[in-house]
């Protein structure tokens, strides 16, 4: 299980995050090896958007082959890199409540163009960025042999595309293929949801994002002389202060509305919002913008019953 989301205090005893086994699993495999690896690397330093541009293309093949490659390339994109943003699986799944109509165009801001997102729960998403859309491989924790398997499932999310039609796509494509794991398979469709609402939000205008120090692990080192060039983590933690003022608002201490019109206390519940900057009609760009969940009328004390006689008795 990936344990990205380990306490402060215990940060350096955790193991390497998902994409490092997902690349370690496959310079295992006779098949692959860490020659091929290195040939990837070097094309991807090279000529990096053609190379995974040509794969974004060809995702609407029903070729196995063709997601299994768009895997260990994107994981390779990310190994160049080495961005990892952490996102508290609560904070998903809060975020991916109606958020299936968002433009997938907004994912064009991005932080990076190729980072690893993780969610600490055994799952977790790398994505890259490129002209036509993005490219994202979600990666599913599935235990095995010393808890190193990894189970990647590629997607890809054109710019002219919605987060629900993406999910559709996707999910009817993979119950064609059969390429999702059992444990994973009746909720493919949420974790989708989750993902690309996730990264809508490392998008967004407002996210909450805290950089941080690479995380020190013995077993990196072991790592590091199979891939000796590899450079250090950038990590960062999101969402964190956010999850707190969630908290603060279900249980309404959190800064109610101001004057107006009294209504009984409640929960307003999180929501998107979506921005077109340009001209009327004709916009350039599009921005989104996650809305936190605020408490109504917290301060508001006892709600009061008035009980109307409408049978004149």
């Amino acid at each position: 299980m990936d344990t990205a989301e380990t306490p402060a205090e215990t940060r350096r005893e955790m193991p390497p995050f998902m994409p490092e086994r997902l690349l370690l699993q496959e310079s295992e495999d006779p098949r692959v090896g860490p020659g091929a690896l290195d040939r990837i690397r070097r094309d991807l330093s090279r000529a990096r958007s053609d190379d995974l541009s040509g794969l974004f293309s060809a995702m609407d093949t029903a070729d196995p082959s063709v997601g299994s490659f768009t895997s260990i390339s994107v994981a390779c994109a990310w190994d160049l890199s080495r961005r990892v943003y952490r996102v508290p699986a609560a904070l998903a799944k809060e975020l991916s409540a109606g958020c299936g109509r968002l433009p997938a165009c907004a994912l064009a801001h991005l932080p990076v163009d190729d980072l690893y997102l993780s969610f600490g729960d055994g799952t977790g998403v790398l994505a890259s960025a490129l002209e036509e859309g993005v490219l994202a491989v979600l990666l599913l924790d599935t235990g095995g042999p010393a808890g190193r398997t990894v189970a990647p499932i590629p997607l890809r999310v054109p710019w002219d595309s919605t987060v629900e039609e993406v999910v559709e796509d996707t999910v009817r494509r993979l119950s064609a293929l059969a390429a999702v794991p059992a444990p994973f398979a009746a909720t493919t469709g949420l974790l989708l949801s989750r993902t690309l609402a996730s990264l809508m939000y490392l998008s967004s205008e407002n996210a909450d994002m805290v950089p941080l120090e690479e995380p020190r692990t013995a077993r990196r080192r072991s790592i590091r002389r199979r891939f000796p060039k590899r450079r250090s983590c950038e990590l960062s933690d999101v969402g964190f202060s956010l999850l707190s003022d969630l908290r603060r608002a279900r249980s309404g201490q959190g800064p109610g509305e101001g004057p107006g019109r009294t209504v009984a206390p409640h929960i307003r519940r999180g929501h998107w919002h979506t921005y077109h900057h340009g001209p009327k009609g004709a916009p350039t760009d599009t921005f989104v913008r996650w809305v936190a969940p605020v408490a109504v009328n917290a301060g508001g004390g006892t709600v009061r019953t008035s009980v109307t006689d409408v049978d004149g008795t």
